[in-house]
């Protein structure tokens, strides 16, 4: 992994300390309506939270549950609410978020370019969310971020699938002036024991 361009390691270092400081974001699934009340009672909670910013993760399959879903969250201004819809489908995103005020973010399942362009040139997302795997590679995400910016949204890539990936979207990022967010889950990385690296995420 190279540091970014006209930098040094360190920098690359302090590029990211700053993912993890500046916008840490706690993800929530939600089945149904019975998580609600909590969530709400966590998003809406300084004295838990403090400066942390929260996106709310849906991944939600039934549209109806997503509109009231973002009715009831909007009010809080969660970092973001992600894949309030079925993933397949941008015509029912556009019915959802439909006079809606909250800031939506999707695309960790969409695939190549045009389907973000759909979505974006509807005015419909805040944030993509596009997965350096799944949409088709480090160019084919600067391009998604590209048209993005001229859509006024940020770009948070996911990456919960390796190391490697992750190293690929952090250079996608460093060189993305709409860059709010690295999402990472720690599933693939691991934890040793011992050492100068006992106790630490080693990714």
């Amino acid at each position: 992994m190279h540091p970014p361009a006209g930098g040094s390691a360190s920098s690359l270092m302090d590029f990211l300390a700053g993912i993890v400081a500046i916008a840490p974001a706690l993800t929530l699934a939600l089945s149904g309506t019975s998580a609600l009340p909590g969530v709400l009672a966590l998003s809406g909670s300084e004295p838990v939270l403090g400066f942390v910013d929260v996106a709310i993760d849906i991944h939600n399959p039934n549209p109806a549950i997503g509109r009231q879903l973002i009715e009831a969250l909007a009010p809080h201004r969660p970092l973001f609410i992600e894949e309030p819809m079925p993933v397949e489908r941008v015509d029912t995103l556009a019915q959802i978020v439909d006079g809606s005020t909250a800031t939506i973010a999707a695309g960790e399942r969409w695939m190549g370019k045009y389907v973000f362009f759909d979505a974006l040139s509807r005015g419909l997302l805040s944030v993509v969310q596009p997965d350096i795997a799944h949409a088709g590679g480090i160019t084919e995400t600067k391009k998604i971020a590209i048209m993005a910016e001229a859509a006024y949204a940020k770009l948070a890539i996911h990456c919960p699938l390796s190391p490697m990936a992750l190293a690929a979207s952090i250079q996608v990022d460093a060189c993305t002036p709409n860059f709010l967010v690295q999402e990472h889950n720690e599933v693939n990385d691991s934890r040793p024991v011992g050492g100068p690296h006992g106790g630490k995420t080693v990714i």
